[in-house]
């Protein structure tokens, strides 16, 4: 993010140059060096990625990097020269495809929505900005978008993992959470199958859906469902932030400590 947010800002600098991008991703190499040779990398004798024993949050971390490449990579792809995008997202991923190639193809400063133009920028532009960056710097634009998406889905997941862990002291509330969390609260599913034990609909229902199953007005949009984290892919970003800060709320003024 903050890295993000160091580019852009040179991004805005530049805009009069024609290698916006390209000057604004230069200025990050004095401060990564800088940094470098502070906090030299040391390789640690007993790395504490190695371990004997599996911890919960291991496989917990495994569990959602699974979901998350299901969902990300089954919804855009690319092969050769043809981007694929699933029958789910294609509606909201005209203006994030559209945001991203500004950026990566064009110069879009000041920042503006390509395809909803005067109407201003709200806060995920600049993930978007990212994934425009990824792709200028050689990824495809699937690969640039679902790299940045999965880095944010699991860095959510995990930390709200390890925040219910550390609220309720119970790994088994945890897991039921994230479940909870992940999946909506809607009962239109067991609904669905009782309307088929009663003979009412068929099982093809649910094999080969055509839409969302909705109960409420609305719920066939998929809103509250998984699909949301696959269309909008800048929402694990903002539930990160949102997380950290609950983090340290409770350290400092539920644990009392520093």
């Amino acid at each position: 993010m903050f890295t993000t947010t160091w580019v852009y800002f040179f991004y805005y600098f530049f805009q009069h140059s024609d290698i916006t991008l390209a000057l604004a991703n230069m200025t990050l190499v004095l401060p990564l060096f800088i940094l470098w040779k502070i906090f030299p990398l040391q390789w640690s004798k007993n790395p504490c990625w190695y371990t004997a024993k599996m911890y919960p949050e291991s496989y917990f971390f495994f569990f959602i990097a699974l979901i998350g490449s299901f969902l990300f990579f089954l919804t855009i792809s690319q092969t050769n020269e043809i981007i694929a995008i699933g029958t789910t997202v294609h509606s909201d991923f005209g203006p994030h495809t559209a945001m991203m190639r500004s950026f990566s193809l064009g110069k879009n400063v000041p920042t503006d929505y390509p395809l909803f133009s005067g109407s201003g920028v709200r806060y995920h532009f600049l993930f978007y900005f990212l994934c425009g960056n990824l792709e200028f710097l050689g990824l495809n634009l699937p690969l640039s978008l679902n790299i940045a998406s999965l880095l944010s889905f699991i860095s959510a997941f995990m930390l709200f993992f390890i925040f219910m862990r550390i609220v309720s002291g119970h790994y088994t509330i945890a897991w039921l959470t994230i479940i909870f969390f992940l999946f909506r609260s809607s009962p239109a599913f067991l609904t669905q199958v009782w309307s088929i034990i009663k003979k009412i609909s068929t099982w093809k229902i649910l094999l080969y859906p055509h839409q969302f199953i909705a109960l409420t007005e609305n719920e066939h949009w998929g809103l509250w469902g998984i699909n949301i984290w696959a269309n909008q892919r800048h929402l694990s970003t903002g539930f990160s932030i949102l997380i950290l800060v609950l983090l340290f709320i409770w350290q400092i003024y539920y644990q009392k400590k520093n």
